[in-house]
């Protein structure tokens, strides 16, 4: 019995100092505006276009993935932009540059890793040598690869929408 006078307690104190401190919480945001760790594409589009979430993420996903203007015409302008600022390296790529290097780091000390293995005699280090190849090879083709990649997208984007320009 006494465990619910305790709970009741908790409730009648806890959930007013809450609602108290939630409520002055000045690190609260619009809803549709980019946070502290929104990456510069997100920044630009809100900033340039005012785009909300879902357009933004419809813009990044017609030009940055699938290589073609997107299906709102509203959206068209904003898509064409964005191809021409990442095609003049005035936009960077998203965040996974950030991280561009931590693959091939990471392959570099699994194939320590194996080494050490196959020279202290264990079974087991060959298969270590042979991850961490292929996680550099791969870490590094991805690093080199995927902004080559990024920019042709943004290159079929913007010839997407100026023949679409051109035809409407």
């Amino acid at each position: 019995m006494a465990w619910l006078w305790v709970a009741i307690a908790v409730i009648a104190v806890g959930l007013p100092a809450a609602a108290w401190r939630l409520g002055r919480n000045p690190r609260l945001r619009p809803f549709g505006v980019p946070g502290p760790h929104a990456d510069p594409i997100d920044r630009w589009l809100f900033d340039q276009y005012r785009l909300g979430e879902l357009d933004r993420s419809k813009v990044r996903q017609a030009v940055l993935v699938q290589g073609h203007q997107p299906d709102q015409p509203a959206l068209r302008q904003p898509a064409r932009s964005l191809a021409a600022e990442i095609i003049s390296g005035r936009l960077a790529a998203p965040r996974w540059r950030r991280w561009a290097w931590l693959y091939p780091a990471l392959g570099l000390a699994t194939l320590a890793n194996g080494i050490a293995g196959v020279v202290r005699g264990g079974g087991n280090g060959i298969f270590s040598i042979v991850e961490g190849a292929v996680i550099v090879i791969v870490g590094t083709a991805m690093g080199l690869w995927l902004p080559k990649q990024i920019r042709r997208k943004a290159r079929r984007a913007l010839g997407d929408g100026q023949a679409r320009s051109a035809s409407g």
